[in-house]
C-alpha cells in the first residue's frame, strides 16, 4: 500500500493543495504531468477532479495535488495541527484525516 501522512498547514487551508514529499514521488509514477486525478475525500464515494503537477516543486520534482474549493474547504474544515493521510492508487487517491 502506497500511503503517506502529512499535517495541514496554512497553505493547505488557503490555497486548496498540497505537496508531496519528495521520498513518495515514486508513488505517483503512473500520473501524467498536469493531468487529472481523482480525489477521494475521507469515505466519500464521489472524487473531486483535482490536478497533478509536477513541475511546480522545481528542486524536487514531487507532485503537487490540487483540490480547487472542495479540497480547500475540506482543509478548512480540519481541526488546527490536524494530519492527513494519503492514500495513492492507481487511478485515484483517497485523502482521510489521520487518527
Amino acid at each position: 500500500m502506497n500511503l503517506f501522512t502529512k499535517k495541514v498547514t496554512p497553505t493547505n487551508r488557503i490555497e486548496g493543495y498540497f505537496n508531496v514529499p519528495a521520498k513518495h514521488k515514486e508513488y505517483f509514477s503512473t500520473y501524467n504531468d498536469n493531468g487529472k486525478i481523482d480525489i477521494f475525500l475521507e469515505d466519500n464515494t464521489h472524487p473531486i477532479i483535482g490536478r497533478i503537477d509536477f513541475k511546480a516543486q522545481t528542486i524536487t520534482k514531487s507532485p503537487r495535488i490540487s483540490g480547487n474549493n472542495a479540497l480547500k474547504q475540506w482543509f478548512s474544515d480540519t481541526p488546527e495541527n490536524a494530519s492527513f493521510s494519503v492514500e495513492v492508487l492507481p487511478s485515484f487517491i483517497r485523502i482521510t484525516l489521520y487518527k
